[in-house]
């Protein structure tokens, strides 16, 4: 009796849809089935597909064009995190600060008060104002990783040279020579 007046209502079709008519595809687990197989566009006809079996030098040129694809990725991001920290140092340098990542040069006053080690800036800290920053450095002292905290006198710009050359653009400190490269200033 409730099928009856599911029926009528038309509830039995959300609940228990009807089964969906016979597919007119082929049945790759039962080949007695009425439709045709398929054949892709060159196969045989005997409706098998050929596969092409790929030799070792076709195998190592597609590893050796994925690799070299992969490079050109990876240099390319490498690219693009150098022109925006260049971007940050710019815009530091015109608030008269420096910026986080930047290569620099710290007066270690322990060794002696005139010696600049080099060091990288890891942290820029504003707490006594923007016009008044501090930084957190990172540099080597005798084989050493140092990380300190220093004011803005202890520490002074490095002129970074940038060297062209046909495999990419390569980013030194000071005194970067490479032979046959054009070397171009950075400001």
């Amino acid at each position: 009796m409730f099928n009856k007046i599911a029926s009528a209502f038309g509830f039995l079709d959300t609940v228990a849809p009807p089964p969906p008519p016979p597919s007119t595809e082929y049945n790759w687990d039962d080949p007695t089935s009425g439709a045709q197989q398929p054949q892709a566009a060159g196969t045989p006809a005997g409706g098998f597909a050929v596969k092409k079996v790929l030799t070792e030098s076709e195998i190592e040129a597609i590893k050796k064009r994925e690799e070299e694809e992969r490079i050109e990725r990876e240099l390319a991001i490498t690219r693009k995190k150098a022109e925006i920290q260049r971007q940050l140092e710019v815009e530091a340098e015109a608030r008269g600060q420096f910026a986080k990542k930047q290569k620099a040069e710290y007066n270690d006053r322990v060794v002696s008060s005139t010696t600049w080690v080099p060091c990288t800036i890891v942290g820029v800290h504003l707490d006594d104002g923007p016009d008044k920053p501090y930084y957190t450095i990172e540099f080597e002292r005798e084989g050493e990783k140092i990380e300190k905290q220093t004011m803005s006198e202890r520490v002074r710009r490095v002129v970074v040279k940038e060297v062209e050359k046909e495999e990419g653009v390569f980013v030194g400190e000071n005194e970067v020579e490479v032979e046959g490269a054009k070397e171009k200033e950075e400001s």
